[in-house]
Order: C-alpha cells, then structure tokens, then sequence
C-alpha cells in the first residue's frame, strides 16, 4: 500500500517539477517543494520551514497547513470570530493574515507580522506529537490550543528517497504540503479530524 501512495504522490511531484512548479528561495523545506521534516525527532521538524504570506507562497499546500493551524488553535480572523474549517482553501488573503495576527499575539515571542516565517512555524511546531504508524508513514498530530481541536497528516520516513521527510495528506486528494502548489481539492482541515 505504502508503495502505491508513495509512487502515486512521486508522480505527482515529477509533473508539478517538470511545470516549473518547485521553485523558491534557500530554505531547505522550500528549496525540497514542500513541507517536510529533517531529522526524526518531531521537536524541530517545522524549525526550517520557509514564509507563506499574501506575498510569498499565497497560493499553496503549505498555506491550507498553516490555515489549519489557525483553525487548530482558534486565532481570530478579520471578522472577529474564530478561524473556520471552511476558511482553510490554500488561499493566503487578508483573513488568513489577520488570524496569523492574533496567533501570533497570543503565543507570544513573535513578531505580529501577519506572515507565517520560519520563527513562527518554529512555535506552531512546538505542538507536534507522533500519533501512530500507517505502515512505515509517521502519523503526526498536531495539538490545538482552542476548544480540543487537533488534525492528523502523514509524514514520510527519512530513508533518502527524494520524499524523505514529506509532510502529506489523504484529505486533499493524496496532496503534499507544497510551497508553490495549490492541491485542486484544497477545502477544510487536511486531516482527519482527532480529538
């Protein structure tokens, strides 16, 4: 089973590299394409990730995870409510950075920016645990502040293939945390839904 996911997902990334769709700046988790971990302690696996704002990476699988961070621990958008399931659409607009805004207010030791760097993604990470194995794929939970929301996705073992690491998700059409990709089926929480 593992095979056929990891096969169907390489493929996918083969065609989004070839479009001229994996481009960024140095980071290492831009530089890879996508959301991904670099050692195998979950502590520090979002400690190198790149920025996703209205002007850096808008439109991409790494926002709709950073949006359901948002949605996770309840920041609060531009419409003074809590960060809604349905407001997670791979779309990094003015709602998305109004509600970074709050996060950022209410976790303390950030810049209030508004754009998800890597410092802040360092903080998010912070709430990470292992939740399982699904064959040699990492389960990793990511534990909410607000009201016992939590989400799973997967993640790829670090074994040196080219999607060692990968963060990805069932929930978006078998979709990896891209950089400069939004997945077609971007739409609510990337995972299923944990209490």
């Amino acid at each position: 089973m593992r095979n056929s996911i990891k096969a169907l997902l390489t493929a996918t990334v083969a065609v989004m590299i070839g479009a001229g769709a994996m481009t960024g700046p140095a980071e290492a988790s831009v530089s890879q394409g996508w959301v991904a971990a670099t050692t195998n302690w979950l502590g520090d696996d979002w400690d190198d990730e790149g920025e996703v704002s209205r002007n850096s990476h808008a439109y991409s699988g790494a926002t709709g995870l950073w949006q359901a961070v948002l949605w996770a621990d309840g920041a609060i958008e531009s419409n003074g409510t809590r960060y809604d399931a349905e407001d997670i659409d791979c779309e990094f607009g003015p709602n998305t950075e109004a509600a970074t805004r709050s996060w950022q207010r209410t976790t303390g030791g950030l810049s209030v920016d508004g754009q998800a760097g890597p410092r802040t993604w360092t903080a998010a990470g912070d709430h990470l645990v292992l939740d399982g194995w699904y064959e040699d794929a990492a389960i990793v939970k990511y534990v909410g502040r607000y009201g016992g929301r939590s989400f799973r996705v997967y993640r790829f073992p670090l074994d040196g293939s080219s999607t060692a690491g990968a963060y990805f998700t069932v929930a978006w059409d078998w979709s990896y945390f891209t950089y400069d990709y939004k997945p077609s089926h971007c739409a609510g929480v990337p995972g299923v839904l944990a209490s």
